[in-house]
């Protein structure tokens, strides 16, 4: 802040914050005086924090004000630089609220997943990262089955899928799924006759 008179007494405040993201401050120390002019310092802080995807530029007002009453209020236009987020969640894609699959299936799509990320136009790659028994594996956003499983031994197998976003530098958000294996009727595997008296006749295996 610059007032052409010296030994000025300055004071620095926003008219508009751009709903309250922005604050100023002045003191008095860091004013220096000529015999033409006062020149003092202020300093423009962020109060929260800046989203450019849900805004690119905020607008502020600041008014500086002299010791007799005087002022000067001046626009600013605040730019907002772009970075890449992390993504912030893994969810079943289609709305699904549970991932399941048939027993004793190979290549056998369990569902799709999607990533919620603030950052538009970005694409993912999904890996599975803690997968038990190596049952599954990705079909690009789509998790299948990589070998049987059996219901009655492995009713349930909890994975972890991470997806990375393909921003600068990459980021990531990783997910605990529970994939729930349903039963399949299975004929009979094998008939054993005992022995036993039918009608005066002895049968044995």
């Amino acid at each position: 802040a610059v007032d052409n008179e010296a030994n000025q007494m300055l004071s620095m405040r926003l008219d508009d914050s751009a709903n309250n993201m922005f604050s100023v401050t002045l003191s008095q120390k860091n004013c220096t005086t000529t015999s033409s002019q006062t020149v003092c310092v202020g300093k423009l802080l962020l109060l929260s924090k800046l989203n450019y995807e849900v805004s690119k530029q905020h607008s502020i007002i600041i008014r500086i004000t002299d010791k007799d009453g005087l002022f000067k209020a001046t626009s600013f236009a605040i730019d907002v630089i772009n970075v890449n987020d992390a993504p912030s969640n893994i969810v079943l894609a289609d709305n699904k609220t549970q991932a399941s699959v048939a027993e004793n299936l190979v290549g056998e799509e369990v569902c799709g997943l999607d990533t919620v990320d603030d950052d538009l136009n970005q694409n993912h790659l999904y890996t599975i990262i803690d997968n038990p028994g190596g049952y599954f594996k990705m079909n690009g956003s789509v998790i299948i089955t990589a070998r049987p499983i059996d219901h009655e031994t492995q009713p349930s197998v909890v994975i972890k899928v991470r997806s990375t976003d393909d921003g600068s530098p990459n980021k990531y958000v990783e997910k605990t799924i529970t994939i729930y294996v349903t039963d399949v009727n299975e004929p009979p595997k094998n008939v054993n006759l005992t022995p036993n008296n039918v009608s005066g006749m002895i049968l044995s295996r």
